[in-house]
């Protein structure tokens, strides 16, 4: 189960047991900070590979 899934489960299981809309709220921020970050690293990683390979290819010409 991936971590957006799992704070899902915890958002619907908070609600269900009575949270506020402005504890949901706060859950939600930290949720999409969470993606957030997860989403920079993959496109970080993305930027290395592609700077990696073009950096190990010899120039043409």
């Amino acid at each position: 189960m991936s971590s957006r899934e799992r704070l899902l489960e915890a958002a619907i299981e908070a609600i269900e047991q009575g949270m506020t809309a402005e504890e949901l709220m706060t859950l939600m921020y930290a949720w999409n900070e969470s993606f957030a970050g997860e989403e920079a690293q993959r496109r970080r990683a993305v930027r290395l590979a592609v700077l990696g390979s073009s950096v190990s290819r010899p120039d043409s010409g």
